[in-house]
Parts: structure tokens; sequence; C-alpha cells
């Protein structure tokens, strides 16, 4: 049935919008590990707003007023379970974004805030990185735009660019290996094996595993 007036979202752009909320999700159930006291409702949904508070503060400047009427939402929001928080506060933050902005231009601006916000260096779309003594940590920003299979090409992309830095500028002359660590790894820790990382130090409590590479075996691998 078509209803005159009323723009429907295509397929594509729905995909994009529940990818959107998965990922949301996720960074939420991360924020309730990370909470001091996630044992208790009230405190926990305090930590997690305060976190988003912080980030719309930078995300929406022209929406502050908007955005700080959600984040009290947010915290007077009668929770059911610290379990149940993920959905709920995810359910409530979707509202005020699809209503906001589109997909992809939150995802430019997290990507472009997290970068602005850290010491990190972007490659391209899936790919950041920092350098700390001998170590080259990467990291992959959250998104939603992409089908899988796109993400994983635009990081390997992202990989054989940053090799290509590796090998000719001469700041990363002290670099001895590659590293990453985050919940993406301990979830798929099968792909960067398979894009030849080791897969360590796995911390079943706070949901994150590390991985590693050579200087060497990375440039072997990407450098050419």
């Amino acid at each position: 049935m078509k209803i005159e007036g009323v723009a429907r979202p295509d397929q594509k752009e729905v995909g994009m919008v529940e990818a959107m909320s998965k990922r949301i999700e996720e960074s939420v159930m991360r924020m309730v590990l990370e909470a001091p006291n996630r044992e208790d409702i009230a405190s926990t949904a305090t930590y997690i707003t305060e976190r988003f508070r912080q980030r719309g503060q930078a995300l929406f400047p022209e929406r502050a007023q908007e955005f700080e009427a959600l984040i009290e939402r947010l915290k007077t929001f009668p929770y059911s379970s610290v379990e149940a928080l993920p959905k709920e506060i995810t359910k409530q933050i979707n509202v005020f974004l699809v209503d906001k902005i589109s997909p992809e231009d939150l995802e430019t601006k997290l990507r472009e805030n997290l970068v602005e916000q850290s010491d990190w260096a972007s490659v391209n779309e899936a790919l950041s990185y920092h350098i700390e003594e001998k170590d080259i940590g990467i990291h992959i920003p959250m998104m939603f735009t992409k089908k899988p299979m796109e993400m994983l090409q635009l990081f390997e992309e992202g990989l054989h660019m940053l090799a290509a830095k590796i090998k000719n500028d001469p700041l990363f002359a002290g670099v001895e290996r590659v590293t990453g660590q985050s919940w993406i790894i301990y979830e798929h820790p099968y792909i960067m094996k398979k894009m030849g990382f080791e897969v360590s130090e796995v911390d079943e409590k706070e949901k994150k595993a590390f991985a590693s590479i050579s200087r060497e075996n990375f440039l072997k691998r990407y450098g050419s």
C-alpha cells in the first residue's frame, strides 16, 4: 500500500538503520561492562548517559538542547534491569537519531570526532592508527553503512595503505609490530588470524582480545 505524500524508506536505508541500532546496542553493552558499579541499575544508567552526554556535545553542538532533553529522559527512565539497559537505552537513542541525522552522516561524524579527540591518524574509512613507542595500534571505527564484506575489504585496503607508510615514511622507522585490542578481535578472532595476526590476551570479563603481527610479517603480507 502506498501512502501519498509519505516517503517510504528503501531496503538499503532500513538495513543501515538496523545496523546502526545494533552497533549502538553493542556500544552500550560495552559501557555496562565498564561501569564501576554495574550491579546497580541507577548508577550504571547514570554512567552510560554521562558518556553519551560527553559524546553528544561534540557530535551535535547544533542540537544541544534536544540532545540534553534526550539525556534527561535516559537518566530518569524506569529501566527494568541492568541486562535490559542496552536495548532500552538504544531504543530511545534511535528515536532521536533517526529523526535528526542519516546513518551516513552519523558514521562520518563519529569517525571524524574520534580522530579529532584522540591522537589517532586516519588511513581510510575503516582504519585509524596511533604510534606508541615501538607499536602501531590500529583502530576500526564504528561502521553501519557497509555490508560485512565491504567493511572487510576496506579494512584490508587500509592495512595495505598503512604498510606503505611503514615502509616509506621515516616516522615509522622504529616500529616493530602492529597491534590492536578491542571487542571486535574478541568476537572475530578468526578474521584477525586469517589476516596474519596472532590473537592473545583474551579477556572474558571485559570481552576484549589483543592481536599483533611483527613489522616484518606485516610488510611481507601487506607491503607489496
